[in-house]
């Protein structure tokens, strides 16, 4: 589970992006149009906008999951 609804758009960070397989194995042009389009609408308030049932949650399950072994 991710902390919040606002740990999402840490993704925005290109060390981060690389650091996650499934974005990193994604064609990193169409991913820096897609993260350009997501920074135009957080600009504009678009993405609070169309989300806005998300900025009250406590976690969002992204279906990303760690395992560590102990």
């Amino acid at each position: 589970m991710s902390s919040g609804p606002a740990e999402v758009f840490r993704t925005r960070s290109t060390r981060a992006r690389a650091a996650v397989s499934g974005l990193a194995r994604l064609d990193q042009g169409r991913l820096r149009q897609a993260m350009g389009r997501l920074a135009d609408d957080l600009a504009a308030g678009r993405r609070h906008e169309r989300h806005r049932d998300l900025l009250d949650a406590d976690a969002l399950d992204v279906g990303y999951r760690l395992v560590a072994a102990g």
